[in-house]
């Protein structure tokens, strides 16, 4: 590995051709004191997405390493492998749909964390945009930030706490590879959660309030993105999310408290399977040979008791009886 790299982007793309370009390019005008790498892994793109990365990597060829699949691994193989040949001290994330709007953001992030050596990480604020680059909206709408967040946040926020894109971390992958490759057991669907909880169970985390990158939120239907997937097949997004959430409280044991996180997935996907009644699914079966098997008998009483509070909620609780 080569020491001189200060940061790593860590890149993967899957039929981005419509957006790669951008976000390379956003990478690419990073205007830095010290030296950086982009590693870009494409997971066998069946449009035009490789040849937009050959492109652009032969106008850098000191900047981009392009790792270009013949062979479909999935999104958490591709960019397990890509963050493994990292050389930085530090890791930055981008993915191939999304980009970065500020010139200096890894300079600001790296400046943070080197007057902060006792911080693990550093995100900010992140715009939110269509297809077309329009903004639709911002992260954090109602909170304050230019702070720091810490493991009560996390479990509060979860997934909002930070997005991917605006993330720089100690490279881990380097440092402690044995705890990448436990983190990388954990993942039923994509990782973003366990990011988070890993990284602030290393330090509070520091989240500025200038936006410095641009989530591009899609729902498609050929899309292979989180959100296209989850509208298409919401009963096994819902099912996969509840098995990480168990296999995250076996690993950070007493860390965090991600019982009542792991109680309201529990009682979304029991509503799911009871309204949706999907074709394929027998809800009975399912709850009986997939769930259960993950869940504790304390999770399992939790269920009615969440129900009971939906009733209430809905209307019953207001309902005035006659006696």
């Amino acid at each position: 590995m080569d020491d001189s790299i200060t940061v790593s982007v860590c890149m993967i793309s899957y039929n981005h051709e419509r957006f790669i370009r951008q976000a390379l390019e956003s990478v690419c005008n990073q205007k830095t004191t010290f030296q950086f790498e982009i590693i870009i892994g494409d997971d066998c793109s069946t449009d035009n997405t490789q040849n937009i990365i050959k492109e652009i990597a032969e106008q850098y060829p000191d900047l981009i390493i392009p790792v270009l699949r013949n062979k479909n691994l999935g999104a958490t193989k591709n960019s397990y492998d890509i963050k493994k040949r990292a050389s930085g001290k530090y890791i930055a994330i981008l993915e191939g749909d999304d980009y970065w709007i500020d010139d200096y953001k890894l300079q600001k992030q790296v400046d943070f964390l080197e007057d902060h050596p006792e911080i693990y990480s550093v995100a900010h604020r992140n715009l939110i945009v269509d297809k077309d680059n329009n903004v639709i909206g911002k992260s954090h709408e109602k909170l304050e930030l230019d702070r720091y967040f810490n493991k009560s946040d996390a479990l509060k926020l979860q997934s909002e706490l930070f997005h991917p894109s605006s993330i720089l971390h100690r490279n881990f992958y380097k440092d402690v590879p044995q705890e990448a490759e436990q983190l990388e057991q954990l993942k039923t669907i994509g990782g973003h959660s366990l990011l988070i909880y890993y990284l602030v169970s290393k330090s509070d985390i520091y989240i500025f309030n200038q936006a410095m990158s641009a989530w591009r939120y899609l729902v498609e239907n050929s899309g292979s993105n989180f959100q296209s997937v989850a509208v298409k097949h919401p009963v096994y997004t819902q099912f996969n999310i509840l098995k990480m959430y168990c296999n995250y409280r076996n690993y950070f044991g007493n860390t965090y408290n991600f019982s009542p996180i792991i109680h309201q997935k529990l009682m979304g996907l029991c509503l799911l399977l009871v309204l949706r009644r999907e074709k394929d699914i027998k809800a009975f079966n399912f709850f009986h040979k997939q769930i259960l098997p993950l869940i504790s008998f304390k999770d399992l009483l939790s269920i009615p008791v969440n129900f009971t509070k939906i009733l209430f909620r809905k209307g019953l609780g207001k309902h005035k009886w006659k006696i």
